[in-house]
């Protein structure tokens, strides 16, 4: 069982909604935690609340994120024959690399805001903001950051984090240049090859999307990856349990007046709440006061 000196480690939390929500990029836990723990935390980062998994295959649910624990993990063990296909393809044409934050921050914003330019909604960080938060990686111990390349240019780029026995990804960019060379294969591949034939049993790409189906679910499927089951904890302070009461009854006015980013983040708020509350009090849920 983790403490709480490992669990609240500064290293293990990303912010964001300019610093307002923090969200747990630690190893697994099994049970919820202690939300008098969560609400000193939350009050010593000047945040507002905070968004955790945890209770790992334990039981289907409304909730998961994308596993790959095959151990030995090769080619040979990815039963898609068409995926197996684009992966030999994929690594034809890039490279993979061992990076540092040093040179991510000096040579990956471009491929990072090409990455960023089919989304929608979506805060890109200027330049500087980009280098700050890579330098910070520096700081976090067991950060691994590879990148693909395709004939020596930055094709996409990878971050995860060694929490103990796993692998957890932070963020994965491609830029959409290089999609002929299907670096987004080549990155997953090499990352959850590296990882399960050395010392780690699992790697975790992270949690579905709160409000919206992308096609990764299958991308993952077809590469051997599956859906582990779990659940989310959340908690919010009184400040905004009050705003989200206010957001929830006023929710369709809000969505036509408000600017379709700050609508989005929202909306997402909306569905943590929701997952939170089926977590607790369905069946594969423990039950905690009210978020």
């Amino acid at each position: 069982m983790l403490d709480n000196e490992v669990i609240f480690a500064r290293h293990h939390w990303e912010s964001r909604a300019g610093g307002k929500m923090l969200l747990y990029f630690g190893p697994h836990v099994n049970d919820s935690l202690d939300l008098k723990s969560v609400r000193e935390f939350i009050r010593r980062r000047g945040a507002w609340g905070a968004f955790w998994n945890y209770g790992w295959d334990r039981e289907d649910g409304p909730w998961y994120a994308y596993v790959c624990d095959t151990q030995g993990y090769d080619l040979d063990k990815i039963s898609s024959k068409n995926s197996r296909k684009s992966i030999r393809r994929s690594l034809e044409r890039c490279e993979g690399k061992a990076i540092s934050a040093d040179w991510l921050a000096e040579n990956g914003y471009e491929t990072y805001l090409n990455a960023c330019s089919r989304y929608t909604n979506y805060k890109i960080l200027s330049r500087e903001e980009f280098k700050r938060e890579t330098l910070a990686l520096n700081d976090v111990p067991g950060a691994l950051l590879r990148g693909i390349f395709v004939d020596g240019a930055p094709a996409a780029y990878g971050v995860a984090y060694d929490v103990g026995q796993g692998l957890r990804f932070r963020e994965a960019f491609f830029d959409p240049e290089f999609s002929h060379a299907k670096p987004m294969y080549a990155l997953y591949y090499l990352l959850a090859h590296e990882c399960l034939n050395g010392k780690y049993t699992e790697i975790d790409a992270g949690w579905r999307p709160l409000v919206h189906d992308t096609n990764i679910e299958e991308f993952f499927r077809r590469m051997g990856w599956r859906q582990a089951p779990c659940r989310i904890g959340l908690y919010l302070n009184l400040r905004l349990r009050a705003l989200m009461f206010f957001v929830r009854v006023f929710r369709k006015l809000l969505q036509r007046l408000l600017p379709a980013g700050l609508w989005m983040g929202l909306e997402a708020l909306l569905a943590a709440q929701t997952v939170a509350r089926q977590s607790r009090n369905g069946s594969f849920g423990d039950v905690q006061r009210p978020i």
